[in-house]
């Protein structure tokens, strides 16, 4: 069996770079709901793995310094991570509500 050349591994890169992005950006389609609109989702994990795993298994590497998509992709998935680092989780709004509770106590304010 002939191994893919360098050029057609290269141009796989390039669509799940595209990929990648475009599924960032806009989710997959699942379908065509009731109303006529389209049912969308983010990607799996799984969708990430397979093309992370393919594209080291045949060391294809890319820099974002050079590749203005992979540098797209990049920035996006840091803000992604920002953004959620900015949320409050179920154990933070709990230390809050305590907290909150704590203060109505101390003024002598009743809880309901």
């Amino acid at each position: 069996m002939a191994k893919a050349s360098e050029a057609s591994l290269g141009d796989l890169h390039g669509a799940i770079a595209e990929g990648l992005t475009e599924v960032i950006e806009n989710g997959v389609t699942l379908g065509i709901g009731e109303d006529g609109k389209p049912i969308k989702a983010t990607a799996s994990p799984a969708f990430f793995a397979a093309g992370i795993a393919f594209l080291k298994n045949n060391n294809i590497t890319a820099d974002p310094g050079t590749n203005d998509k992979l540098k797209n992709l990049q920035d996006k998935l840091q803000n992604k991570r920002q953004d959620s680092k900015n949320r409050l989780n179920a154990s933070d709004l709990k230390t809050l509500e305590e907290l909150g509770e704590r203060e109505l106590r101390d003024m002598g304010l009743p809880l309901q």
